[in-house]
């Protein structure tokens, strides 16, 4: 449907001196962590954690604070021919 090249999913620490967490990372919970994502085309954003939907919007962009522990992932889906169809399904960040 589109090219998922430029794709990104990172956990993004409030302490600057840590680089971003990437997809299959571990990292213990602490207040300020922030989900961001990156999608090549707008495309509606979905954020799952433990397999539930805690967030939606629309766009090519998502920043999303997190105030749990969890296994949180995104999808991103495509309105083809008046339809929503799956684009991509990210792999997990562990939040313990």
């Amino acid at each position: 449907m589109c090219d998922p090249k430029g794709f990104q999913f990172t956990l993004i620490s409030p302490a600057s001196d840590k680089p971003p967490l990437v997809m299959g990372d571990e990292v213990p919970f602490s207040p300020g962590l922030k989900l961001a994502a990156q999608f090549p085309a707008p495309c509606k954003i979905r954020v799952l954690n433990g397999g539930k939907v805690i967030a939606e919007q629309s766009g090519e962009r998502l920043d999303q604070g997190i105030t749990s522990a969890g296994v949180y992932r995104v999808e991103g889906w495509l309105e083809v021919g008046g339809e929503e169809r799956p684009w991509i399904y990210s792999n997990p960040i562990y939040v313990r």
